[in-house]
């Protein structure tokens, strides 16, 4: 989605509320973070200068993050621990999620579960998931910023960037800007009734016309027989005002539903 904007933004300028995300599980992925940003700095971050927020699952020390730090220097870089951990996060969860949650993972009880635990896939990949389909959108980390690069911390940029794409966001004042779509679908009228319970429409025969998601409003049976195409979410940059308002809000919720770390409705 896009509105006009009057904006004129100059490229590789850096610009007032713009954060550079990523995550990471712990201490075991930090080599591929550190060439990660490595080589988006030499490619593109070393000109704007971007804060950059890491969130991990588990915390790092600090001597393990200073060898980040002089690779990104003087761009600032901060972790954030994004949970309370595990069995907190179990324990907090609604009766319908909790008991879906241990149906999921064929327990009783969940005092045996770790982040290494397949219920089914490894709740460490599930919750990463999650975590950036909804709970990243109000995180206190980025209540200072409005504009969200994410980039996976496996994926590296091979080339310098000769655009901005920071300028493109602005500039046409995007809700969303993306490299790659389709990757993979949704559909079936279970995806469709979360849509209309958020929205209050159905959504048909999405597609990309001049570089712009574009959809049919349509009544429930165009919607249950329509496959929405997902954007890739290894790259993507965010108005994170548009998706923390309440709307957007109540969509998350509903796409996630019950089903508390079960892949089937995340990112």
């Amino acid at each position: 989605a896009t509105s006009t904007s009057n904006r004129t933004i100059v490229a590789f300028e850096k610009q007032h509320g713009v954060v550079i995300a990523t995550k990471i599980h712990g201490d075991h992925q930090l080599h591929i973070l550190e060439q990660s940003l490595c080589l988006l700095h030499f490619a593109y971050n070393r000109r704007p200068l971007y804060d950059i927020v890491v969130f991990t699952t588990t915390p790092i020390s600090d001597e393990s993050i200073a060898p980040i730090q002089k690779v990104v220097h003087p761009a600032k870089v901060t972790f954030v621990v994004d949970n309370r951990g595990l069995q907190e996060e179990i324990a907090a969860l609604s009766k319908p999620r909790y008991d879906n949650f241990l149906k999921a993972c064929g327990v009783t009880s969940p005092i045996n579960l770790t982040w290494w635990s397949e219920c089914p896939g490894r709740i460490a990949y599930n919750w990463q998931a999650e975590f950036r389909a909804w709970h990243i959108w109000r995180h206190p980390a980025l209540k200072d910023y409005s504009t969200m690069m994410w980039l996976d911390s496996d994926a590296f940029c091979t080339l310098e960037w000769p655009v901005d794409p920071i300028q493109t966001m602005l500039e046409n004042d995007l809700v969303i800007l993306f490299d790659n779509w389709p990757q993979g679908s949704h559909g079936g009228p279970d995806v469709h009734a979360r849509i209309f319970e958020a929205f209050q429409l159905e959504l048909c025969n999405l597609g990309i016309v001049d570089g712009h998601l574009q959809s049919k409003l349509g009544n429930p049976k165009c919607g249950h027989t329509s496959p929405l195409g997902d954007i890739h979410g290894f790259f993507h940059i965010t108005n994170l005002d548009f998706y923390r308002s309440d709307p957007v809000q109540k969509w998350a919720k509903s796409w996630i539903g019950d089903g508390f770390l079960q892949r089937k409705y995340d990112d």
